[in-house]
């Protein structure tokens, strides 16, 4: 039960060693540009799994990913009690 620190400071995490997770979280873009120069690419490319937050944030995002990627959409839902949350997987 590791504790996983959402990157959103940094943009950009990795979290393992033996099958590192790239961890990107896209808020503070706001531009394909951007994008770019945090070098998204090698995050794509030489990880097998890339969990990215607000990818909405850039609208071209859906076009550089790689095609045959599986993306899963991971939906949270908060309740009244702050220690509970209900997650919900979604297969694109």
């Amino acid at each position: 039960d590791a504790v996983i620190a959402s990157p959103t400071y940094n943009i950009a995490r990795l979290h393992g060693t033996i099958r590192p997770i790239a961890h990107l979280d896209l808020y503070r873009l706001s531009s394909l540009q951007e994008l770019e120069e945090i070098g998204y690419e090698h995050y794509f490319y030489d990880f097998s799994c890339v969990v990215i937050e607000w990818f909405e944030k850039i609208p071209e995002f859906e076009s550089l990913r790689p095609q045959n990627a599986t993306i899963v959409l991971v939906h949270l839902e908060f309740s009244s009690d702050p220690n509970r949350r209900k997650v919900t997987f979604e297969k694109l």
